[in-house]
């Protein structure tokens, strides 16, 4: 088991934990829980926990809070990950790392833009697989490609 000792004199490390935490919480999803913005049997919001100093959690599918969705404009239980993800982002100072599978967000992506323009040094991680450009597929390449593979691309 891998220990994490945090210091609060350190805050960019800080924002790299709340960082990744967020994005490991976006990529953890299960079926969505229904729209509640017009049910009256909805079952009651629980009281949120509290968070620890140094480490904060941030959950897709939790009964204790709610949000609109930015894009389909539906209420959805759970914290907006999006918008934590896009208020970290704009709270660094210094530099910034962000190791994600794939950046699809166009929030998230201006926030990154935005804080490289202010002088942040950003890092972005992403998978390997999108390391070759569109372009240098060949059609019988594009033609072996599942759905969700060219999508990627798109």
């Amino acid at each position: 088991m891998t220990q994490v000792v945090h210091s609060p004199e350190n805050s960019a490390q800080k924002l790299v934990v709340r960082l990744l935490l967020a994005m490991l919480l976006v990529s953890c999803q299960r079926t969505p829980l229904p729209d509640v913005s017009n049910n009256l049997n909805a079952p009651p919001r629980l009281k949120p926990l509290p968070q620890d100093a140094f480490v904060e959690a941030y959950f897709n599918q939790s009964p204790a809070s709610q949000y609109t969705e930015p894009y389909r404009q539906q209420v959805r239980f759970g914290d907006d990950l999006e918008q934590k993800i896009v208020e970290t982002i704009a709270a660094a100072q210094s530099s910034l790392i962000v190791a994600v599978q794939e950046l699809r967000s166009p929030k998230i992506a201006w926030a990154l833009a935005e804080r490289h323009k202010a002088g942040v040094r950003v890092k972005v991680i992403i998978e390997n697989t999108y390391a070759r450009p569109w372009s240098s597929f060949t059609l019988p390449e594009l033609e072996k490609m599942s759905k969700r593979d060219r999508g990627r691309y798109q």
